[in-house]
């Protein structure tokens, strides 16, 4: 059930819909349950970009991309997108690789929905490292601070939708 605050009240987590970064509850911050606030950048570029489909965004990216090589990881179909040990624990069941952001970007722009596409993503690399201005459009001012905030991004395969 929805409360009539908007808040789902079932279960561990607090949904909160309708809400912008200006009028979000002090509770969300002090909460000791985890809390989702459906909605809250539904109206930031990247977002409406990413609803308009794989191309766009990865245009809108490109657009804000720097020229410079990114750590990478790429996996065979056969991991299921479940980055992990390989069975024997002998290593990874999948691959590092150091490439151009912009090579990246081509590489998920070909494998959306492919048949034997690898998985493959760029995880926890700082925003403004790899697309500087990002922020300035698609940011939350939660605090005086301004906390360092990561991308994480796959091909459909690695995440199970595009970006």
């Amino acid at each position: 059930p929805v409360s009539a605050e908007g808040r789902n009240v079932n279960g561990a987590v607090t949904t909160i819909h309708g809400l912008d970064h200006l009028s979000i509850p002090d509770e969300v911050f002090t909460a000791a349950k985890p809390v989702v606030l459906k909605g809250l950048v539904a109206a930031w570029p990247a977002v409406t970009a990413a609803n308009q489909g794989a191309e766009s965004i990865l245009q809108y990216l490109r657009k804000r991309a720097r020229d410079q090589d990114v750590l990478a990881f790429q996996g065979a179909r056969e991991m299921r997108g479940r980055y992990f040990y390989k069975p024997d624990l002998s290593g990874f069941n999948f691959d590092k690789m150091t490439l151009r952001l912009e090579a990246l970007l081509d590489r998920f722009a070909a494998w959306q929905e492919g048949g034997n596409d690898p998985y493959a993503y760029l995880g926890s690399t700082a925003v403004e490292e790899v697309f500087p201005g990002f922020r300035l459009e698609n940011d939350i001012a939660l605090a005086p601070e301004r906390p360092l905030v990561s991308v994480w991004m796959g091909n459909s395969l690695a995440h199970r939708r595009p970006f």
